[in-house]
């Protein structure tokens, strides 16, 4: 994975003031964490507390039915083509739910049908729908057929949008969008998702996410790392370190608050890990010359050196260069700068290996 990608998917979600992408492991134990990184982005933004209610709810409604609704695959298709996929995409007065799996063709004639009868419905005639649903089928054991459609629809007051990919002969790939507000971006989701999709897979990303530097977020996002990101649970506080340490260094190197974006992928039986934020050249030059100078210690040198900065030993307080070491410290290979004069906007990413 290229730092370039970093900077290509930060200028591609640039309308948006914070966005979430998560194409690992999908367990019930990561819906509390979901909510818990909607609820920092909408408080961020100023949000009502209804709003972010209906929102929470549509976030696990979607992310629930990745894990209820997605048809079996093989392991290979799994992580390729037919690759899950959860979306959350934050933009000036508007938010938009994205979620993708895969679906058996013996149940795609009911979801077509359903989603086909939520169509320019109001919300008395969703709620209508939903309890005479409800009371005559009642709850199925798969969490019942298009309640859950019904209340996202009712929920965000407006249609869903929806696509659907071949897969085979036995499962399509379905993409499911759920909108709130309006903004340009919007419009562009489904498409814009379908792009985002055939990253992840190419790159094999985990997560990625994109915005302002907030703690309720963060702790989110790094439990979220931790705790059943993929199979490779005995690699579960490599990741949070790694994690850790990454966002420190953006914090420090951007400032309190400032907009940046982080991917993690896998690479072999390790982690690729990228954390880039719009910089300035002579912040940038600065922080090249630091990522030289950790990356020519040796362990014992890199070792000394971080307990030097932790005890306020060291010739001055450098609160970045102590970010970088720890970053250092948990990587297994040297840190990688990149920096982009481009022409909009001037980018500098990090790569390191976990």
């Amino acid at each position: 994975m290229d730092a370039l990608l970093a900077y290509a998917l930060y200028k591609g979600l640039h309308d948006d003031t914070f966005s979430f992408g998560y194409a690992g492991a999908f367990h019930d134990e990561h819906t509390a964490r979901l909510i818990a990184l909607g609820e920092a982005a909408m408080e961020h933004a100023g949000a009502q507390r209804n709003a972010r209610q209906r929102l929470a709810y549509v976030m696990v409604e979607a992310y629930q039915n990745i894990i209820r609704h997605r048809a079996p695959l093989a392991q290979g298709i799994a992580r390729g083509c037919g690759r899950s996929m959860f979306l959350l995409r934050c933009h000036p007065e508007a938010q938009q739910v994205i979620a993708q799996n895969p679906v058996s063709k013996s149940d795609l004639v009911e979801l077509q049908d359903a989603l086909d009868g939520l169509s320019g419905l109001d919300a008395a005639q969703l709620k209508e729908r939903f309890l005479n649903k409800l009371s005559n089928e009642g709850p199925r054991e798969r969490g019942g057929a298009g309640l859950g459609l019904i209340e996202m629809a009712r929920r965000s007051g407006q249609d869903l949008r929806h696509d659907f990919r071949g897969l085979g002969e036995e499962a399509v790939l379905f993409l499911l969008q759920v909108r709130f507000g309006a903004h340009s971006a919007i419009d562009t989701g489904v498409p814009m998702a379908a792009i985002l999709a055939g990253t992840v897979v190419q790159e094999d990303i985990l997560f990625f996410f994109k915005g302002p530097q907030l703690a309720g977020a963060n702790e989110a996002i790094v439990q979220l790392a931790e705790k059943d990101l993929d199979e490779r649970n005995d690699r579960a506080q490599e990741r949070k370190r790694g994690l850790l340490a990454a966002i420190e260094v953006l914090e420090r190197l951007g400032g309190p608050g400032s907009h940046g974006i982080m991917l993690m992928a896998r690479n072999g039986d390790r982690y690729e890990l990228i954390a880039g934020l719009p910089l300035d050249t002579k912040r940038s030059e600065a922080m090249g010359a630091k990522v030289g100078q950790v990356n020519a210690l040796d362990e014992r040198s890199r070792t000394a050196l971080y307990r030097d900065l932790m005890l306020g030993r060291a010739a001055q307080e450098d609160p970045l260069m102590l970010a970088l070491v720890d970053l250092s410290r948990a990587a297994n290979a040297p840190v990688e700068w990149t920096y982009m004069n481009g022409a909009v906007q001037p980018f500098g990413a990090l790569k390191v290996i976990i």
